[in-house]
């Protein structure tokens, strides 16, 4: 004959009434076991850290203070006790996502009937999360909203990446326009690409032909202009002018 382990429960409750209603409920199950039960912070610890229970049955309002916190406290005590919490009301989003974030494993409210509170039992002591129906729309409508805000953010960035000018420009006259943009000297440019700088000079030459300016400063600045390159930050937007006049003379 089969043998199948005992749930283990802990429920604590402010209210005495509720609280012995939701220990006839567990029980209910033949496998369910209540072994202890309490109304405060100190009931919590004390009979979590004594039993070790499979299922910790927690009112929110225990910790209203500080609900993350008592929930990370609760785990470090027995890090193999799964808790639910109870709740009057539906939290929000944000609320829901940084409680379970810290350790929690399912969130019910008081008004769900018998044969849902049992399920979210079992469920948590299989090792998965439970959610009350009510809620986990309200997530989904949250993922939807948080993954359409991703995509239009997505399409933003790539309205605004840098276009190559290669209608233009060479790729390496690209590569020496885009470190121009930075504000690096020939010199500094031959030794990044491994030309030399008379290379860099031939370029440049060609670049500023090509773009009809006169100087480096200005290529910079119809550079940006026409969102053919993508600064790593403002300070390099701001070139160094003096440098850029030194080396006007390519």
């Amino acid at each position: 004959m089969q043998h199948y382990p005992t749930i283990t429960a802990i429920v604590i409750e402010k209210h005495r009434l509720f609280r012995e209603g939701i220990k006839q409920i567990i029980e209910s199950e033949p496998l369910f076991r209540v072994i202890g039960e309490g109304d405060d912070k100190k009931d919590t610890f004390r009979l979590v850290n004594r039993y070790k229970p499979n299922i910790l049955i927690l009112d929110e309002d225990i910790f209203i203070e500080d609900l993350e916190k008592g929930i990370n406290e609760i785990s470090s005590i027995s890090p193999n006790t799964k808790i639910i919490l109870l709740s009057a009301r539906s939290a929000n989003t944000d609320t829901l996502i940084l409680i379970l974030g810290s350790g929690a494993h399912g969130y019910i409210v008081k008004e769900m009937n018998d044969e849902m509170f049992i399920k979210a039992i079992k469920t948590v002591y299989r090792g998965r999360f439970w959610l009350h129906p009510d809620i986990s729309h309200s997530l989904v409508r949250e993922y939807q909203r948080l993954r359409n805000a991703l995509e239009q953010s997505v399409a933003q960035q790539r309205q605004r990446r840098p276009k190559l000018p290669l209608h233009l420009f060479t790729l390496r006259e690209c590569e020496v326009l885009e470190l121009l943009v930075t504000g690096k000297t020939n010199q500094d440019i031959a030794k990044f690409l491994n030309i030399t700088e008379s290379t860099v000079k031939n370029h440049m030459r060609n670049i500023l032909g090509k773009m009809n300016v006169q100087d480096r400063t200005n290529a910079v600045i119809l550079a940006i202009k026409n969102n053919w390159v993508e600064p790593k930050n403002r300070s390099e937007i701001n070139v160094n002018r003096a440098e850029l006049v030194n080396e006007n003379r390519v």
